[in-house]
């Protein structure tokens, strides 16, 4: 329940505060620097974000691309995948045994549905060269995190900020 209103609280604030921050409410079509990323609008992301992460599970961790696969930015203090042992600068080799590789998608793909709190994933990570295997029950997704996911998407792919220089 609690959670519930939590998502509820963003998605009314993001469409307060949003409008204000995203334009004017002019048709933008005529400025060539203002380009929309994202093809939906913002109340059918805003429904997905609160539909996607709504029963998420999290391990805790920051990921980016890298030339080795998915590599380990950052792990959240007292998550499970800090617990487990797994470190900044890991690169995700596989889950369950399936390796991260593009022939892999959609069994990859097959994992979201099962990835929900309390459900437990053996991940192999790399570390000097050695593949390492850490198992872990994923936790609840925090609202701080979904917060910034939706924040994050909306500032980059849906708001049109224009920010003055001191020349204007």
């Amino acid at each position: 329940m609690k959670k519930t209103f939590v998502i509820a609280m963003i998605v009314t604030v993001a469409l307060v505060v949003l409008p204000a921050i995203a334009g004017d409410g002019h048709d933008h079509a005529e400025n060539a620097e203002y380009e929309k990323k994202c093809g939906a609008d913002a109340q059918a992301c805003l429904n997905w974000f609160a539909n996607a992460y709504n029963d998420r599970g999290w391990a805790g961790v920051s990921l980016e691309a890298s030339d080795a696969g998915l590599r380990v930015s950052e792990v959240h203090y007292g998550t499970p995948a800090a617990k487990a042992g797994v470190k900044a600068g890991d690169i995700l080799v596989a889950i369950n045994g399936v390796e991260y590789a593009e022939e892999n998608k959609e069994k990859m793909a097959a994992f979201e549905k099962e990835m929900v709190p309390g459900n437990e994933f053996t991940y192999t990570i790399a570390r000097n060269g050695k593949n390492k295997d850490v198992t872990f029950a994923l936790a609840e997704m925090p609202m701080d995190v979904v917060a910034r996911m939706v924040g994050m998407h909306m500032l980059s792919d849906h708001a049109a900020v224009e920010v003055a220089s001191a020349d204007d």
